[in-house]
């Protein structure tokens, strides 16, 4: 009897162990898939799928010190990502509505810029039962014809998610938070 107790003990262990594993790996998929849904969202202008990612208390942190400093990211300016400098750039879903309503510029970019490079990636992803967090790479590239520059952009930012109602829900971002630029010339035509 001693014997079969082991062996059910065992067993049962084992089931309940391949069943969390299981659900953890199907939530990390789940969390990919959320921010790869975010991306798309951004570059086809769909203000509804952009929306549709985030939870109602929704938090964006940005680690540059005002709207100067994205402009500065173009060229050959230098930014400090210093914590010191971070600010709650939005906050709940008015933030988010007026962020997807900003994005809607990029098809009409995308196809008049051709040569327009970007891809994203997730490269980490932790869960805690109904809490996770993410990490995401991205890489920008392109020409800029007036002044022959071509311009290589790398940065990473970090998700916060929650699991509301069963689905995976963006409840922080804090974007851009390392990263660098590469501005060359290009060569001159002949």
């Amino acid at each position: 009897m001693s014997r079969c107790m082991s062996i059910l003990t065992i067993c049962i262990c084992i089931i309940v162990s391949t069943a969390a594993y299981s659900d953890e790996g199907t939530d990390i998929e789940a969390i990919k898939k959320l921010i790869y849904r975010y991306e798309d969202g951004v570059f086809s202008g769909d203000a509804q799928k952009i929306i549709s990612c985030f939870a109602p208390d929704f938090v964006s942190y940005a680690p540059f010190p005002d709207s100067l400093a994205l402009s500065m990211t173009r060229g050959d300016h230098h930014v400090v990502f210093d914590p010191e400098s971070w600010n709650v750039w939005g906050v709940g879903m008015d933030a988010v509505r007026e962020h997807a309503k900003s994005m809607s510029y990029y098809p009409a970019y995308l196809q008049k810029h051709p040569d327009y490079l970007h891809t994203t990636k997730v490269s980490h992803v932790s869960v805690n039962d109904e809490r996770g967090l993410a990490v995401s790479r991205h890489i920008r590239r392109w020409p800029i014809e007036e002044t022959r520059d071509n311009v290589y952009s790398e940065f990473c930012s970090v998700w916060l998610l929650a699991k509301i109602r069963g689905e995976w829900k963006v409840t922080g971002l804090i974007a851009h938070i390392s990263g660098g630029q590469l501005v060359t010339k290009m060569r001159p035509q002949r």
